[in-house]
């Protein structure tokens, strides 16, 4: 569909510059030859040029119209509706950055590992001056530390994120570590 979409969209604009280029002949014809009411109306009239044109104008619309009635119904179609299948063997990975959180750190990953199906806790340090990777070490969370505190916030979700892929989850959970 989209290659059909695409054709009809550029063949758009091949039509418009050849309409344009016969408009722009005939008016140049009329400009330098004056406007001679029975050679100007016979030459379009009798034109090869106009008749391609009005031909590939004709086809290109039929065109049009084939793809809208075709597409009419594509949204409302039951076979592209989200399927929704359970997953069967529930396995979890939570992702919490840090930096300078030993306060919550032993709190929230001692609450992660307490739930059912998190197998992973992932705590990725943002070169913490404190205890945080420490004291998640100790709670049992696999920690990641950044040597320098580059890229901030985002850059500890993409590093958990590139760790968790390396993971059998199928779960994934990304959490602040203020205990929310």
């Amino acid at each position: 569909m989209g290659k059909i979409f695409a054709g009809i969209f550029f063949s758009f604009f091949a039509l418009l510059v050849i309409h344009i280029f016969f408009l722009v002949l005939h008016i140049f014809l009329w400009i330098t030859e004056g406007l001679v009411l029975g050679i100007f109306v016979e030459t379009i009239y009798f034109s090869v040029l106009l008749k391609w044109m009005l031909l590939a104008d004709i086809i290109w619309v039929s065109f049009v119209l084939g793809f809208v009635l075709k597409r009419k119904k594509y949204k409302t179609e039951p076979q592209h509706y989200l399927s929704y299948e359970p997953i069967k063997h529930p396995i979890a990975a939570v992702i919490i950055p840090t930096f300078n959180e030993a306060d919550n750190v032993e709190k929230v990953v001692k609450d992660y590992k307490m739930q059912p199906n998190v197998k992973y806790v992932y705590v990725i340090d943002n070169n913490s001056s404190d205890k945080t990777p420490d004291i998640a070490e100790k709670c049992g969370a696999v920690v990641i530390r950044k040597k320098i505190n580059k890229g901030g916030f985002g850059d500890s979700c993409v590093v958990g994120f590139n760790e968790v892929l390396k993971t059998d989850a199928n779960i994934v959970a990304l959490t602040e570590c203020d205990g929310t």
